[in-house]
């Protein structure tokens, strides 16, 4: 088994602590660090399909990468896998946390294009340890992974397997994981670390299938610590605080009405740190799942967002595939999930679960879904809500809005709430109406901001479309009326140059600004409505928090834009019933309301206006938007003999260039690279593998509309028992056809045995990882 295995190390050479770093002289306990190529994949935005080695490999990487998994302990190997793309050396700077005891500290100097792999099991003071770990990079970029391999035994059994992930790059106050299961001989685990200096204070808030709410449970990270929350032992309890370490106490004497446990359910979590303190959270889970017996593990998402893409999947064999998505908003949503396959001619299938629960946990199991039986396949995750109006048949009409907002200027007077007007109006415009924004407030409202925003919003609208721009801030009246940016003004000719330039015949102007009333008034025009927060002559007033403002967190609000931020979510606004709120419908909404508060908190006239040139009314709101969810991926496998599990969490976008770091074809290793294509034309793939001998080996490809591609990676010609690195360059098949757009969405899933480089034992599993997209 040994010789079909892939033993990392087994041909290359060690370094002592000495050779490795100077910080580790004196040690009485060598530190072996043993480097082997194992990485060799390129993660760099590149400009060109296909480049020389020494090209593409400048200025790639990210200065920082963080693992909050890993362990030593048991029959478990951890690897640190760092990559320098670059043709420049440089230093990565590595520290180890665990539950207990100060950051463990390893530096290593990294020749340009070079790959190092750290085995942490060998590191003094990480035997037997739970460990998180932070690369920092000393020079132009890095890129890092974690690989981990292991006999899990929770009491339950042996599960034998591997998993791994691509590092995060960055840390975050939220982390969204949405897969988990507690039941059976499932075991899950949050991992979370805190390379800070600093306390964390955590929330870890439990989302269940169908549930509409959220558990939250409370812990502290301590500064440079790492620390592990097994779900299924927690158990919820209303009224109490809920503090994980507290949580077994709490709950002694058996399960009541007012206890929730997490010991047999599916369940998502978010991590969310209360004061700000940024950290890393991953999740790991062990099972064993109709006899496939394993372990996964994945990265959370830093943010939610309406798409996601994920590549791989199959359903034939002995293969199960599961897709989760998480509903973390306060609201339900519609979510769909579209299919894709590598059958020519094959239609997208689509299945909608409509009505996902708030704060829940959604799964749909792809082998299950008619016209999917026994086949690769990709999936494209959505999500959509209703907009509390009314229901009406779906809009095809796309929106866009232009937001600019300035409180203090340079010089002269300033004001006091038009950049909380413009962050509101954004929000009720994405909330309500589903609009695509642009946004600038304060130092950011300059000219040349103002000018390429308006070229944005002029190509964006077309004829049919809707395109919105909202001003708040001070205007003046010198040879002609005039609004002030930060750092100048913008002329009513100037305006004129700008509004004659769209495409749209809905055009939406509103000037929330002194004298706003006359400035509408000059730029009224076929094709345009223009709002005023006043007429002319008349001052747009303020107000503080203390009297009102349109949403929480403000400080205070201009009295127009409070009203009609009030009127797209009012019912009330919506006139003529046809459960929309249109801009006339604002506007008559807000009228009356604002000249009667101005009137009596200031004494003062403000009566807002209106110039209305378009033919129809102009719809702010839809019935539908869009909504943020995070998708993720499960697949249980028989491969060969390789029993395991792997899930990844799924991309957000689309890009023309991706990069996959690891990637190994000897022994039993099996290596694949799959490719997803969620547009409606064909597209170019120009696919580059990277070996440690330095010579790359390009191939073509072309991917269909709509479709999914697989490539194994062993059967390409001179990729023979090989570590390999994956570049894909994806660019539409007719320029033309696309508009120049496209982009496509890669990962990669390996299946091995794996041969431990200290006892000689053996395991067999799978893992996968989504890739690194650039443009």
């Amino acid at each position: 088994m040994e010789d079909e295995g892939r033993i990392r190390g087994q041909t290359y050479p060690t370094l002592t602590a000495k050779e490795g770093s100077e910080k580790m002289r004196g040690k009485s306990k060598v530190l072996k660090v043993l480097l082997i190529v194992v990485l060799s994949g390129l993660f760099c935005a590149a400009t060109v399909a296909v480049a020389p080695a020494g090209e593409v490999n400048a200025c790639c990487g990210a200065a920082g990468w963080y693992f909050a998994e890993g362990y030593t302990g048991g029959d478990f190997d951890t690897w640190i896998l760092i990559q320098n793309p670059n043709q420049t050396d440089a230093i990565a700077h590595l520290r180890f946390f665990t539950p207990g005891g100060e950051p463990i500290s390893l530096d290593l100097p990294l020749d340009g294009e070079s790959r190092t792999t750290v085995y942490l099991n060998t590191v003094p003071g990480l035997e037997r340890q739970e460990v998180s770990t932070e690369v920092k990079c000393e020079g132009e970029g890095v890129i890092a992974e974690r690989a981990m391999y292991f006999n899990y035994n929770g009491g339950q059994g042996s599960r034998v397997g591997g998993h791994s992930t691509i590092g995060a790059d960055g840390l975050s106050t939220s982390w969204y994981l949405p897969e988990g299961y507690t039941g059976g001989t499932f075991d899950t685990y949050i991992l979370l670390m805190n390379p800070g200096d600093s306390d964390a204070n955590v929330w870890v808030k439990l989302m269940k299938p169908d549930d509409g709410r959220y558990y939250p449970f409370k812990t502290v990270v301590p500064a440079g610590r790492r620390k592990t929350i097994k779900l299924d032992e927690l158990i919820w309890v209303e009224g109490q605080e809920n503090v994980i370490s507290d949580v077994q106490a709490a709950t002694a004497g058996g399960e009541t009405a007012t206890q929730v446990k997490f010991d047999s359910t599916d369940v998502s979590t978010l991590v969310l740190s209360m004061d700000g303190k940024p950290v890393m959270a991953e999740r790991a889970m062990y099972f064993d799942y109709k006899g496939k017996a394993g372990g996964s593990s994945s990265i959370g998402a830093k943010y939610a967002a309406q798409e996601w893409y994920l590549p791989e999947g199959y359903t034939g064999g002995d293969f199960d595939t599961w897709v989760m998505a998480m509903n973390p908003n306060s609201y339900a949503v519609d979510i769909t999930y579209t299919f894709y396959t590598n059958t020519p001619g094959f239609e997208p299938v689509s299945v909608v679960h409509p009505d996902v629960k708030p704060y829940s946990r959604d799964t749909i199991n792809v082998d299950d879904v008619p016209g999917l039986e026994g086949t690769d396949v990709s999936t494209k995750v959505t999500a959509m809500r209703q907009v509390k109006l009314a229901e009406v048949d779906a809009d095809p009409v796309d929106r866009y809005a232009v937001v600019f907002g300035i409180d203090d200027y340079p010089s002269g007077a300033d004001l006091l709430y038009a950049e909380d007007d413009a962050v509101d109006i954004k929000h009720r415009l994405y909330d309500q109406g589903g609009f695509e924004y642009q946004y600038c407030l304060g130092e950011g409202a300059t000219l040349d901001n103002f000018q390429a925003k308006m070229d944005w919003l002029a190509s964006a609208a077309d004829a049919n479309d809707i395109a919105v721009f909202f001003f708040g801030g001070r205007s003046f009246n010198g040879t002609e009326n005039n609004i002030d940016l930060y750092d100048g003004s913008v002329s009513r000719s100037e305006l004129e140059a700008c509004f004659a330039a769209m495409q749209t015949e809905n055009f939406v102007a509103m000037f929330s600004c002194d004298n706003s009333g006359e400035l509408a008034g000059e730029l009224a025009a076929s094709g345009r409505l223009l709002l005023a927060s006043c007429g002319s002559g008349e001052v747009s007033h303020e107000f503080p928090d203390g009297d009102f403002t349109a949403a929480t967190g403000d400080y205070g609000n201009g009295a127009w834009a409070y009203y009609f931020v009030e009127a797209l979510g009012k019912k009330a606004a919506d006139s003529n019933g046809n459960g929309r709120v249109s801009a006339e419908e604002a506007h008559a909404y807000l009228v009356d309301r604002v000249t009667a508060l101005v009137l009596d908190k200031a004494a003062a006239d403000q009566v807002p206006e209106m110039y209305d040139g378009v033919v129809n009314q102009v719809d702010l709101t839809v019935d539908k938007v869009p909504a943020s969810i995070v998708a993720e991926r499960s697949v249980y496998f028989n491969y060969n003999g390789a029993i395991d599990g792997a899930n990844s969490i799924g991309a957000s976008r689309t890009y023309p260039n991706w990069f996959l770091a690891e990637g190994y074809t000897g022994g039993s290793f099996d290596t694949y690279v799959l490719i997803m294509n969620p547009y409606d034309f064909a597209q170019k793939l120009t696919v580059t593998f990277m070996t440690p001998n330095g010579v790359p080996i390009a191939k073509e490809y072309t991917i269909g509309a709509k479709s999914r591609k697989t490539i194994k990676v062993d059967e390409v010609p001179g990729l023979e028992a090989t570590d390999v690195s994956t570049r894909v360059f994806a660019q539409p098949a007719e320029v033309a056809s696309a508009g120049g757009g496209g982009g496509v969405v890669v990962e990669r899933a390996m299946y091995f045995t794996y041969v431990d480089p200290i006892d000689r034992s053996s395991k067999a599993g799978g893992s996968c990882s989504i890739g690194y997209g650039s443009w």
